[in-house]
């Protein structure tokens, strides 16, 4: 049974508002003897006054006289008549002044604004004095996941701890054997406020497809690779994609969600071949920049002669090396051993041209690299000039791969895809270990190509 007891306007007399409040006019029944099962709702609009010295509120009904408090009801004897009630819910609705004294509290104004200003002590616990369900070794708690699911659905920019764990009690499985219970931590300093949750607003360089590279660019610093508006709005679309493929499977709709994985595989395929093709853009863009003069182009044939005769060169004595190990395992002569060394001291003594280029320019390719890895790229497209020798080929095309990963890597940002901290860090990292080893000059196809090209 409900009771309802309002006391509002003129109606609001001490008369009936006592007898409101200490008898049931249906049943003759005292309310303080209320049953277990019953539920009260105390609704009260009218003036009240506060006394600074006892620290208390009265409520001041339409027969009171201002100017002599007996006439006036205290809010401890509405406290007192719900501490001896037996009701399972005691809820009381003042609209009159310093009505918050029932609380004990003293900021004035109302909204989460009033709630965040006041100090709290709250708690939401997955369960009374009870034991409660883990999750699986690879899955969250049967709470754990409530809580998840209301805070990522969740579209109020401002929530507070108390409704949040209002709506994880009535969100949380009924079937489960445990009951997740909030409250206030009284005798703790708790003053009546309330933790606020903030939604988390999308970068505002995030919103406009224009804005995005300013986004990478301030997260990737001298990694940072300008992305095309083209491929700027296929992301787009992919996150809309995958927004309407979520919604589907909430909705349990798997057939259609199928065939939105489907759409978002190919276009994110679509993606990869663009980022692909932006890299070799840039580099025909580079190469139509630059302006070789006849000692430049001249230069470039040299590298190409020498680096021919150095793989000519490699080749010859791989060769001979090759017989003289086969000679030496049927036994051979102690000058055929000797041979067999200097040859080997020989072979692996000659510098390659291409590296020896590289690595004359090593300081300079590294200080590109600090500011921005778009001039590195740059550089070395132009020290390869117009060579077309396959070992600088090889030097150009391991970095392009390079560049392509970090592409992968901002569209993976911009998707929002990769939010675990720690991976996203050691991926940038192994993308960094595979550029300074690149710097390094350390190539360790180089030796296996030449021996191929023999």
């Amino acid at each position: 049974m409900n009771t309802t007891a309002h006391l509002l306007s003129t109606e609001a007399n001490k008369k009936r508002l006592l007898e409101s409040i200490a008898q049931d006019k249906k049943t003759s029944r005292k309310a303080g003897l209320a049953l277990p099962e019953e539920n009260i709702l105390l609704l009260y609009a009218g003036h009240s006054q506060y006394h600074p010295k006892l620290k208390c509120s009265y409520w001041q009904p339409s027969d009171a006289d201002p100017t002599s408090q007996a006439t006036w009801i205290g809010l401890p004897e509405i406290l007192s008549f719900i501490k001896v009630s037996e009701a399972h819910h005691i809820s009381i609705i003042s609209d009159s002044c310093y009505a918050g004294a029932i609380f004990e509290m003293q900021t004035r104004g109302g909204g989460l604004l009033s709630l965040s200003a006041r100090k709290s002590r709250q708690a939401l616990m997955s369960g009374g004095i009870e034991a409660v369900l883990d999750g699986h070794s690879d899955d969250h708690s049967p709470f754990a996941k409530t809580i998840i699911e209301l805070l990522t659905n969740n579209q109020e920019k401002e929530l507070s701890f108390d409704l949040f764990a209002h709506n994880v009690v009535l969100k949380f499985d009924s079937s489960k054997k445990q009951s997740p219970i909030y409250g206030n931590l009284n005798d703790v300093g708790h003053e009546g406020g309330s933790f606020v949750f903030g939604l988390k607003q999308p970068d505002s360089k995030l919103e406009k497809g224009l804005d995005k590279n300013e986004f990478l660019k301030s997260r990737l610093k001298n990694f940072y690779i300008p992305l095309t508006n083209e491929i700027l709005e296929r992301i787009n679309r992919i996150n809309e994609i995958k927004a309407k493929k979520n919604a589907v499977v909430k909705a349990q709709r798997y057939d259609k969600a199928a065939e939105l994985r489907d759409v978002e595989k190919q276009e994110i395929l679509a993606v990869e071949n663009k980022l692909r093709e932006l890299i070799d853009d840039r580099k025909k863009s580079f190469l139509q920049k630059f302006k070789f003069s006849e000692n430049d182009l001249r230069n470039h044939r040299e590298l190409d002669s020498e680096v021919q005769n150095y793989l000519e060169t490699r080749h010859r004595e791989i060769k001979a090396f090759e017989k003289l190990e086969a000679k030496l395992k049927k036994g051979s002569q102690k000058s055929e051993r000797s041979s067999s060394l200097d040859l080997m001291r020989h072979l692996f003594g000659i510098t390659n041209p291409a590296l020896k280029l590289f690595n004359g320019k090593q300081n300079e390719l590294i200080e590109k690299y600090e500011v921005d890895v778009m001039a590195l790229y740059e550089l070395i497209c132009f020290m390869r000039g117009t060579s077309n020798n396959e070992i600088f080929e090889k030097i150009v095309s391991d970095l392009e791969q390079i560049l392509v990963q970090i592409c992968d890597y901002e569209m993976t940002v911009l998707m929002g895809d990769q939010k675990d901290y720690i991976k996203e860090n050691l991926w940038r990292k192994e993308i960094e270990v595979k550029m300074l080893r690149w710097l390094s000059g350390n190539f360790e196809w180089e030796q296996d190509a030449t021996m191929r090209s023999s």
